[in-house]
């Protein structure tokens, strides 16, 4: 009776396929929708991108899973299949390993890379060079960092499997997936692309205005106890640099092709980095972005030239203006708060990147790629936007502030 019991629970698990590891049957209201994957998204992406095959994939953090859709009419002319392989939470370290692995279950051919300013700052003390430690989810990945077979794979596959469908969590994930098939749960599509269907939930609730104030509290909080620089003490570029390098010689060895974009931040997250102190982090990273690109030009003269979006400019796109407290009726056209911009932007950033026909005529302002040669214009152009938007809302600027936390006193 007891093996019978185990078994039915087994075979539910398999059915249900609450984190998709296996995807053998898709039926709405049972378990077309995954929201208890939401605890399992690494193990969720690592398999999903093997059956994908994906020939573009659509790289980064949380921010690009939520923001590019890989339905997007703007990436009708890139290679199919397309995959969202963002993480949420992921360094470009991360971000890097998921695309060896992708690429050793696919022919990958294209790359859309979300670059996110957070994610390269580094201490000054931290090495470029130091060997990293073989993070848990690499485990699973097909391929070790050096591009060789990875000998932990079967182990991972087994431990991974007995997680999804032998284990306590997994049933009782696989019960809440049945009972969470209506609108407004977490979950991903297929294609890897979170529409973030929660915070419709919490818009509704509590507005918009309460999911900015709470990820500015956070994020000021974070980026005010964090580093302050991209480079190491001694002036060379910090790992996340050094990594972005690596990238980019790989995919240009290989011939894969490799857009890069800077996020379309929010505003009011442009001025928690001023209020933190990272501004002149901000600049620094940018040029060295462009000496990246610069280096890349020069060492491929023959080839396509890479280019390097810059969307964060302060300007009608980026600075739409955030419902008053209470007020649950107006939904925001173009973000979710700060930091999480939506598709709709996204499809207007892919647009402008790839589609440029597609674009509404009025959106010609709405990013730039970033050269040498007009990089200090452009960075001198975003000063003087920040300061016309912190003396348009001087009572935006007094709230973030009071997020500051307060200077530790010293010991007596």
């Amino acid at each position: 009776m007891l093996a019978v019991g185990a078994l039915a629970v087994l075979l539910f698990d398999l059915v249900v396929d609450p984190y998709r590891m296996v995807d053998l049957v898709d039926v709405p209201g049972l378990n077309a929708r995954k929201p208890e994957a939401e605890h399992q998204i690494r193990l969720l992406k690592a398999y999903d991108v093997e059956r994908a095959h994906a020939r573009t994939l659509l790289m980064g953090n949380s921010r690009v899973e939520v923001g590019l859709d890989p339905e997007s009419i703007a990436l009708a002319a890139a290679p199919h299949p397309i995959y969202n392989m963002a993480i949420p939470g992921a360094g470009l370290r991360e971000q890097i390993r998921y695309f060896q692995h992708a690429r050793a279950a696919g022919p990958v051919q294209f790359i859309v890379l979300g670059l996110d300013f957070v994610d390269f700052l580094t201490w000054p003390t931290v090495s470029a060079r130091s060997p990293r430690e073989r993070a848990p989810y690499e485990e699973r990945l097909l391929v070790l960092d050096d591009g060789t077979p990875n000998p932990e794979r079967l182990r991972a596959l087994v431990h991974d499997a007995t997680t999804a469908f032998f284990s306590f969590a997994a049933f009782r994930d696989s019960v809440l997936t049945v009972l969470e098939q209506g609108p407004g749960n977490s979950d991903r599509t297929p294609l890897g692309f979170n529409p973030l269907e929660e915070y419709n939930s919490i818009v509704h609730r509590e507005g918009h205005y309460a999911l900015f104030y709470q990820r500015d509290q956070e994020n000021i909080a974070q980026r005010a106890r964090g580093p302050k620089d991209v480079r190491l003490g001694d002036g060379r570029p910090g790992p996340e640099l050094e990594e972005l390098r690596r990238l980019l010689a790989f995919c240009r060895a290989q011939r894969i092709g490799v857009l890069l974009f800077i996020h379309p931040y929010h505003a009011r997250l442009i001025e928690t980095f001023r209020i933190t102190g990272l501004w002149p982090a901000f600049e620094t990273w940018k040029r060295e972005l462009v000496r990246l690109i610069e280096e890349d030009r020069r060492a491929n003269p023959d080839t396509v030239p890479l280019q390097l979006w810059d969307f964060s400019g302060i300007g009608p796109w980026t600075s739409e203006t955030v419902p008053e407290e209470g007020d649950t009726r107006t939904e925001m056209r173009w973000y979710w708060e700060a930091g999480h911009y939506k598709k709709s932007l996204g499809d207007l950033a892919l647009d402008r990147m790839l589609s440029p026909e597609h674009a509404p005529a009025g959106a010609t302002d709405f990013g730039m790629t970033l050269t040498a040669a007009n990089l200090e214009a452009v960075l001198a152009a975003d000063r003087r936007a920040e300061l016309q938007y912190r003396a348009s809302h001087l009572a935006t600027i007094e709230l973030l502030e009071t997020f500051l936390p307060a200077p530790k006193r010293p010991a007596p």
